[in-house]
C-alpha cells in the first residue's frame, strides 16, 4: 500500500481506538459520582442509629424497610430458647470485659408487649457479645432478667443466605456461625424479625450496641481502574 492508503486505513482505527479512554473516563467520572452517593447513604444511616426511638409497627413486615432504625420495646425475654452465635469480635475494645475481645453474640426470643386485643408478638434480639467463657447462661445469671423489659434496638435485616467462608449452621446441636434468621425463628416460634439491642450500662452482659452499617462500598477502586484504563488507552492512541 501507497502511504496515503496507509494512511486512509489507520485514520478510522485511529479513532475507534480514541473512543475507548473517552469511554473509559467517563466510567470512571460516572463511578466516582456513585462513591459520593455511597458515601451519603451510609452517612445517613450512622445517623438514624443515633435517632430517637420509635415504637414497632403493629404490622411487623414492615420492619422490612426499617433497617438500621432505632426503635424501641416493651416485654419479656425468653431466656430458654436464646441462640449463640460464634465466633464474634467485640465492636468497640473499649467495651471489653477484661480486654477479652472474641466471645459469641446472644439472640433471645423477646415477646413484645401489645395493646388490648392485638396477638402477642415474638421476635428475635441480638443482646450482644459474650466473652467465650460467659456463653455458658450459668455463668452470667444477672443477664437472665425476669418480667417486663424496656429496650432500645436497631432493626436488622441479615442476609437470607449464608456469607461465603461460613462454616454451615448445626440446628441440632446448637451451633450457629451465622444469623439465620428465618431458622431460629422456626425453632423459637418467633416471628422472622431481628433487633439489635443497643449499649447498655457498661460491665454489663450481653454487651449491646454490636450494630455496624455495612454497605458494600468499592466505587474508588472502580473509578480508579477505569481512569487508569483511560490513561493506557491514550498513551496506546499516541503511541500508535
Amino acid at each position: 500500500l501507497t502511504m496515503a492508503a496507509r494512511k486512509a486505513t489507520k485514520k478510522p482505527r485511529s479513532l475507534l481506538l480514541l473512543a475507548v479512554p473517552f469511554t473509559a473516563a467517563g466510567l470512571g467520572v460516572w463511578q466516582a459520582q456513585r462513591l459520593q452517593w455511597k458515601k451519603g447513604l451510609i452517612a445517613n444511616l450512622n445517623a438514624q442509629l443515633e435517632a430517637p426511638p420509635v415504637a414497632l409497627p403493629e404490622d411487623l413486615s414492615q420492619m422490612e424497610e426499617m433497617e438500621y432504625r432505632r426503635v424501641r420495646v416493651q416485654g419479656r425475654f425468653l431466656h430458654d430458647k436464646e441462640f449463640v452465635v460464634k465466633p464474634r469480635t467485640l465492636i468497640s475494645s473499649e467495651q471489653s470485659p477484661g480486654g477479652v475481645t472474641t466471645g459469641a453474640n446472644i439472640i433471645t426470643p423477646f415477646v413484645v408487649e401489645t395493646g388490648p386485643g392485638q396477638q402477642p408478638k415474638t421476635i428475635l434480639v441480638n443482646r450482644g457479645f459474650v466473652p467465650m467463657k460467659a456463653v455458658d447462661p450459668t455463668t452470667r445469671p444477672a443477664s437472665l432478667v425476669e418480667g417486663p423489659q424496656v429496650i432500645d434496638a436497631i432493626v436488622r435485616k441479615p442476609a437470607a443466605q449464608k456469607p461465603q467462608f461460613v462454616p454451615n449452621n448445626d440446628p441440632s446441636r446448637g451451633e450457629w456461625y451465622w444469623l439465620d434468621v428465618q431458622t431460629m425463628a422456626q425453632l423459637a416460634d418467633t416471628q422472622p424479625y431481628l433487633i439489635d439491642a443497643c449499649r447498655g450500662a457498661t460491665g454489663v452482659l450481653p454487651i449491646g450496641g454490636q450494630t455496624q452499617v455495612t454497605l458494600r462500598n468499592q466505587h474508588l477502586e472502580y473509578s480508579l481502574t477505569w481512569f487508569a484504563l483511560a490513561a493506557a488507552t491514550l498513551g496506546m492512541w499516541f503511541v500508535y
